[in-house]
């Protein structure tokens, strides 16, 4: 508390954190955007008056605000609907007002909500620190690493408490470093009203780091609310904490409305629910662990009708994995299966090192497993629903999921995948083989026999994912065609009365056929496109489905979808932090921010780090990490995929794998220098995906493999 002796009126002196006047770039720029947050004049919003110095010491100086924080009045135990209720709408109406004037919070937390001494209900309720996270912290945005920046570090503050409290707030986009935007705002004050109802944070962990990755992949505990919440109110929340920005709520007006509609009417309880759909609803937005299979969403065809051609609104669901199971990520297999109507879920888990078909009726709670299926991957349907195959390590095999009994149906060593035809004809495919192709086999059983062979000079390679058309006769799946680029894959069509096939058009990911469009996914979102199956085009725009769905190189995306429209897929966290163990296994700390990391490989001096960053086998390059100074350097920066590094014995060289286009030689092993900025090609033949294991000591040899 200050005296302005000018202006003759009592202030709030903030001062700024040690070190901030040395960075003039910051200084500048928060100067800039001082006089924005000044600009702003609602009651709810506490005013900035001026931002001053004293010689190295900078300081805001602000209107005083009397009463206690919203932190410490929640410390006292969950606020009641009638206190807490008003405290959100004014809360929302300077939200409001500040988004129309440009202004986004970025650090909306209790801590930064003041309720006024005579009382949130007759009295006012003020925010605190409107766009000092912005002004305050780093230039690209409020990542993680710029939250000891937080405008509200206090004297009995400690760092890891404030670190702890900023994190439990922050939405999804905010926590992976990605710029921000009002919706950001939507989602802290859905934190925060949680926080007052239920008297316990939405996300929380003992550390930054698990309450980062609640806020990404778990879910709040809505349990917790009251059971006399509003029905408006628990809308509001589950809207405002969508984790995807496009489908939280689109503004504090709406907000406003659902709060007001509330308010009006208090006595609106929330609608008699059983508690399936309860865990159900709950189970949405649970997310597993980083690097593990975690959640299958079901977007459920009701009535009859075409989920995506009727125009009918979408249904979402969670399906956890079993107890004590994880799903299976095999990206060279398909592990999930609807059935052709679209009432039951195939899908292959993990459980006590051994993989099994479990089977979901999508109208019962439970899931179970399918007896004979030990070993089993890629399990796909019959046409009328009655039979399910799928492949061991050396067979393919089908069982009727009503008896339980099971056939083999042929020989299959190193099958991945298949298709079956009305006609009883399936389609599979057996890679990694000196048998390498596409084969056909009746349904009866039999000896399979090559439909299309991988022909290394003119046609199709690496055959993949084969799925019929509506038809019955006709099939797509995908393979490389010689001499593109190995990168992206074509998609094929075949015919089974002529046995021929041919290349459509590039293409990136495998396919699904569903009440008339493609099923496929596209940078990581599941989309569904029309598609004339006549003239093998696309007739319509895309139509995104979910976003955060994984791709690989080889087309592999885990999805499934039925006849009747209905869509299965598999997400998971493919994020993570690089940490030090020691050999007992104890963290000894961590390098970098969260990002998608593989091929690690540590210099030979111990003090850099090459490693692989990217778009998992789609889009990734090689960065080295300075354990040292803790900088990251990107290393290559070509559209080509780059991939697996290795040090020279001296650590001055890396030699890694490119996978480009063939005809421009971008395929194969290169060797760059750290020091000058060219890639060489390393000597290795290039012809398809190669891959570095070791350079000798000498430094004349480098091993590698292929294939």
């Amino acid at each position: 508390r200050a005296k302005d002796t000018k202006l003759g009126r009592e202030v709030a002196i903030k001062l700024l954190r040690e070190g901030f006047s040395e960075e003039p770039e910051r200084v500048s720029r928060f100067e800039r955007e001082a006089k924005v947050l000044a600009g702003l004049n609602h009651a709810n919003i506490a005013t900035l008056y001026s931002f001053e110095a004293d010689g190295s010491t900078r300081f805001l100086v602000m209107e005083v605000v009397e009463g206690e924080t919203l932190a410490d009045r929640i410390g006292r135990g969950p606020v009641p609907l009638d206190e807490a209720l008003p405290i959100a709408l004014q809360m929302i109406e300077a939200l409001e007002a500040a988004h129309e004037a440009g202004v986004v919070h970025r650090d909306l937390k209790p801590a930064n909500v003041m309720v006024v001494d005579d009382g949130p209900v007759s009295g006012r309720t003020k925010v605190l620190d409107f766009g000092l996270a912005r002004a305050l912290g780093p230039e690209r945005g409020d990542t993680a690493s710029g939250l000891s920046h937080s405008p509200t570090l206090t004297l009995r503050s400690t760092q890891p408490g404030v670190l702890l409290g900023t994190a439990a707030y922050m939405s999804p986009e905010q926590a992976r470093g990605k710029r921000v935007d009002s919706l950001t705002d939507l989602w802290a004050l859905g934190c925060v009203l949680f926080e007052m109802l239920a008297g316990r944070r939405a996300f929380d962990g003992e550390d930054v780091a698990e309450v980062l990755a609640a806020v990404i992949r778990g879910a709040p505990d809505w349990e917790h609310l009251p059971a006399d919440t509003p029905r408006p109110i628990t809308r509001l929340l589950r809207r405002c904490l969508e984790k995807e920005p496009r489908n939280r709520l689109h503004s504090a007006a709406d907000a406003r409305l659902e709060i007001s509609e509330a308010l009006a009417a208090p006595d609106d309880s929330p609608a008699p629910e059983t508690k399936n759909w309860r865990r159900r609803e709950v189970a949405a937005y649970l997310l597993c662990g980083v690097l593990l299979l975690a959640l299958v969403m079901v977007l459920l065809n009701r009535g009859g009708e075409d989920e995506i051609g009727g125009g009918r609104r979408r249904v979402h669901y969670t399906l956890p994995a079993p107890p004590e199971a994880s799903f299976v990520r095999d990206v060279e297999s398909h592990n999930l299966a609807l059935s052709p109507d679209g009432t039951r879920l195939a899908f292959v888990v993990a459980r006590d090192g051994v993989r099994r078909i479990w089977l979901r009726p999508l109208d019962e709670d439970t899931a179970r497993p399918l007896a004979g299926t030990e070993g089993a991957s890629s399990p796909f349907w019959s046409p009328d629903g009655q039979r399910l195959a799928f492949f061991t390590q050396s067979e393919l095999k089908a069982l009727r999921p009503g008896t339980g009994t099971t056939e083999i149906l042929c020989p299959a060593q190193g099958a991945k995948t298949g298709a079956w035809g009305r006609d009883g004809t399936i389609l599979f495919v057996q890679a990694f083989s000196d048998r390498d192709g596409l084969y056909r086999v009746e349904d009866s059983g039999g000896s399979p026999s090559l439909l299309s062979a991988s022909n290394d000079e003119v046609g199709p390679r690496g055959h993949r994912w084969p799925v019929f058309l509506p038809d019955g006769d006709r099939f797509l799946f995908k393979a490389r065609v010689p001499g593109r680029d190995v990168t992206q894959g074509h998609l094929h069509v075949g015919d089974l009365a002529s046995g021929t096939t041919r290349p459509l058009f590039p293409f990136g990911s495998r396919v699904e056929v569903a009440a008339g469009h493609l099923i496929y996914v596209q940078q990581e979102v599941l989309l569904a496109r029309a598609f004339d199956f006549e003239a093998l085009e696309f007739t319509g725009e895309p139509i995104p489905l979910r976003e955060g769905v994984p791709q690989f190189l080889t087309g592999w995306a885990p999805f499934t979808a039925s006849k009747s429209g209905s869509v299965a897929f598999l997400t998971f966290s493919q994020e993570a932090r690089l940490s030090w163990y020691d050999r007992k296994g104890n963290r000894l700390g961590q390098v970098g921010e969260l990002g998608r990391y593989s091929s690690l490989r540590l210099s030979p001096d111990g003090k850099k780090l090459a490693l692989e960053m990217g778009l998992d086998g789609v889009d990734s390059d090689i960065w080295i990490q300075d354990l040292t100074r803790g900088v990251s350097t990107r290393f290559t920066s070509t559209k080509a995929m780059e991939s697996y590094p290795v040090w020279s014995p001296d650590g001055s060289r890396l030699v890694f794998s490119r996978h480009g286009r063939r005809e421009r030689n971008d395929v194969g092993l290169f060797i760059r220098s750290l020091e000058d900025g060219e890639a060489e090609p390393a000597g290795s033949p290039g012809g398809g995906l190669e891959y570095a294991n070791d350079w000798s000591a000498d430094g004349q040899w480098v091993v590698y493999m292929t294939g």
